[in-house]
């Protein structure tokens, strides 16, 4: 495994610029804190005029800090919909928690019915979930503060009032606009200035090529990863950008890569960026694999590498565009040689070195125009793509809403169960805090499709908890007796927790925890016997929910990434079988490119849910689920370099290669449809018997095996984009064959 430290300070710097794409962790954590700053200041005013206590008021704050993170909605207009509907459950909850505290019994029968509420209600989406989490704490609120019903008016006006402060300060004082979009661009550029650094080291130095390739493996298919997800950023970006701008214009390309006569749309520049990334790492893994190592070579690639880097430093700082002779001369050197492989290389880099620097400098020239580009709305209308899933093969959107039911019908059932369970058991542990276990019991099924995923949430939360007592412990120590130190290491940690939050659970509990551990301390309670039995009743939580989530209705890992890999497989036959439309119906190339992109993010959802068996905290290593997930990216990158070369719009693609294209593609999506079915249904598989497995093709057609590729007939020629399309084309199939072949090796599928 291959030490970050050997890759320099540069690395680090790109490292830290890439690491928070479009500063969206940075713009949640301020939110949170400036929020919770905002809102008490206001009811610190405000309470001594009214003659109440500031603590009565405190729900409301919290309340309005929570829904910085849990309102996620597609649009802005939603989520500022969704931030004012919190304020329904909140109140609502809360009187109902208030009321029936007295009572034990009616008190435990109303938290589960809270938690049933609030599980049923993820079934609609982004705003459901954060509904019913507001509902949920907002009942233990009720629980802690123990107040009367003369104290509503006061609760009630505390909550209003923080949520129109988060709501001034999400969309007034950070709200997503330019920079957004600005800082994720170059965040993306930083991701493929790392790329070419990790490339850099793989081809220098004296040894075997082959093998420092193998160390340096991990982090370039990481990188390559996280520049997927940069990409999806920027494009996440624009679109809320585009909700603030009502002029549409376009970026023009100055790039060799040129899209025809036509304005380029920005997702191409995003996808050409990608494409070029992922060509130069291909190249050059064939490069260095090859049998026959030539250091005059590998000292070319090198310093062809350390040139392109700085033009993308150029294009990051819109300084002036670098000379890049080194560029020039491997391109010329591999010509002379007749490197095929070299020569692909070089121009794949060459490609990365106009691309990112043009039409990033173009782009933020629109930017200060104060144009807004349109990506997803082409010059044309899309043409219709008449494609229907059949349902009764578990395809479809209705199939999918039937599963989705099942597995939040299924979750309620574990949650509800779970929680019954640790209001049991935390009463023994302590009958004042008992909710803690509650809240450990019912989070760890948020957001998580298997039991191997509750597994490592709840592992995360219990170890985040330790770390958060341990850390919590040792900062009031310092800071006890200083008021104006606590309420500062409140808000440093409610920041820290809150930009944490994407990148890991456990670092945001253990800030959380710290609050807690503060805060008590500002109170003058006793820190250190509430953080302790805050870590049993979290731990006797998690381990009640882990046990449920084993034995009652559970959901088994691998089914859970085969599902995935199903639903991937048929975006890939809808993609191949829309590109066939498109090409016999000459349609404009955007609408393959746009296709592409959901491909993507399709194999994101799958690698997520592959986490635990792939992740750095893993139950199982599964080395057949990780060389399924790598034959499928291979898939997905067939296909988006299908999507780069093809076509569709030239005037000069002749009908028989257009009708050679789309026949291809059409096989392929045969093909990928019959995949996902072995996926859906493996007994069918099981009930055929080794001599009559499926061939994979759903309509019974022979898929031949992969043809030789179409090279071109001098090394100093590209290959025309039909040529590369049909490339793409034939090693999509060997992919999908392969794939296929897996399966057949693959025992857990029939289990």
């Amino acid at each position: 495994m291959l030490g970050r430290y050997r890759l320099g300070f540069e690395y680090w710097r790109d490292s830290f610029r890439a690491s928070d794409p479009g500063l969206d962790r940075l713009r949640i954590g301020a939110r949170a804190a400036v929020t919770v700053g905002l809102s008490l200041t206001l009811l610190f005013i405000l309470a001594p005029w009214l003659g109440q206590e500031l603590a009565t008021g405190l729900p409301g704050v919290v309340i309005a800090m929570f829904g910085v993170i849990l309102v996620n909605d597609d649009t802005i207009r939603a989520q500022k919909i969704t931030l004012l509907l919190l304020a329904i459950p909140a109140l609502g909850v809360f009187v109902l928690g208030t009321l029936l505290a007295s009572d034990p019994l009616l008190n435990g029968v109303g938290f589960i019915g809270v938690i049933l509420a609030s599980v049923i209600s993820r079934r609609y989406g982004a705003r459901g979930l954060a509904l019913g989490m507001v509902g949920v704490l907002s009942y233990i609120f009720a629980l802690f503060l123990n107040v009367g019903v003369a104290d509503f008016p006061w609760i009630f006006a505390a909550t209003v009032l923080s949520l129109a402060c988060a709501y001034a300060v999400r969309f007034w004082l950070f709200r997503e606009g330019k920079w957004r979009f600005v800082w994720a661009r170059r965040a993306m550029l930083s991701r493929t200035n790392m790329l070419l650094r990790l490339l850099e080291y793989a081809a220098s130095g004296d040894g075997n090529p082959a093998e420092k390739w193998k160390r340096a493996r991990p982090l370039i298919i990481e990188n390559l990863e996280r520049l997927n997800a940069a990409a999806l950023r920027v494009e996440d970006a624009w679109l809320v950008y585009n909700e603030h701008a009502s002029k549409l214009s376009r970026v023009k390309s100055n790039s060799a890569l040129d899209y025809g006569p036509h304005e380029v749309p920005l997702p191409r520049w995003i996808f050409a960026v990608e494409m070029v990334a992922e060509r130069v790492t291909v190249n050059l893994r064939r490069i260095l694999t090859m049998d026959e190592d030539d250091p005059e070579v590998r000292r070319e690639i090198v310093a062809a590498l350390r040139e392109a880097r700085p033009v993308i430093d150029a294009a990051r700082g819109r300084d002036r565009k670098p000379t890049t002779p080194r560029l020039e001369a491997l391109i010329k050197f591999s010509q002379v040689s007749r490197h095929e492989p070299l020569r692909r290389f070089a121009v794949a880099l060459d490609d990365v070195a106009k691309i990112v620097f043009w039409d990033a400098y173009e782009v933020e020239l629109s930017l200060e125009d104060a144009r807004v580009l349109d990506p997803f709305s082409p010059m044309s209308p899309a043409p219709e793509v008449s494609i229907a899933p059949d349902e009764a093969s578990g395809e479809g959107p209705e199939a999918e809403r039937k599963r989705e039911i099942r597995a939040n019908t299924r979750e309620a059932v574990q949650a509800v169960l779970a929680g019954t369970l640790a209001i049991l058991a935390g009463h023994l542990v302590s009958p004042t805090r008992w909710y803690w276990a509650v809240i450990a019991s019912f989070v760890i099924f948020i957001r998580t499709g298997s039991r191997g995923h509750i597994m490592i949430k709840g592992a995360q939360r219990v170890l985040g908890t330790l770390i958060g007592v341990a850390v919590g412990l040792g900062l009031v120590m310092l800071v006890e007796g200083h008021m104006l130190l606590e309420l500062s290491l409140i808000f440093v940690a409610i920041f820290v927790g809150y930009y944490l939050a994407q990148v890991s659970y456990t670092w945001m509990i253990s800030a959380v925890t710290v609050q807690i551990g503060v805060l008590y301390a500002l109170m003058g309670r006793p820190v250190r016997d509430v953080l302790m039995v805050r870590f049993q009743e979290t731990l006797l939580g998690v381990i009640i929910g882990v046990v449920v989530a084993v034995l009652v209705l559970p959901t088994r890992t691998r089914p859970k990434i085969h599902n995935r890999m199903a639903l991937l497989l048929e975006e890939c036959a809808g993609y191949f079988e829309a590109s066939a439309v498109y090409m016999r119906k000459k349609s404009a190339d955007i609408f393959i490119k746009q296709r592409s992109r959901k491909l993507t993010r399709s194999l994101q959802q799958l690698r997520e849910a592959a986490r635990p068996m792939r992740g750095r905290l893993v139950l199982v290593k599964a080395v057949s689920v990780n060389y399924e997930l790598m034959l499928l990216g291979v898939l997905v990158y067939q296909a988006r370099n299908l999507a780069a070369s093809a076509e569709p719009s030239n005037p000069d693609l002749s009908d028989g290669l257009r009708e050679s294209i789309a026949e291809r593609a059409e096989r392929l999506g045969r093909l990928c449809r019959g995949l996902a079915r072995a996926l859906r249904f493996p007994d069918e598989r099981a009930a055929a018997g080794p001599e009559n497995q499926p061939r994979y093709d759903a309509d019974g057609d022979e898929v031949r095996l992969s043809e030789p590729f179409d090279l071109p007939d001098e090394p100093g020629e590209r290959l025309p984009p039909s040529t590369v399309a049909i490339n793409a084309l034939r090693a999509a199939e060997k992919i999908a064959r392969e794939f296929g072949r897996a399966l057949d090796s693959d025992e857990s599928i029939r289990k």
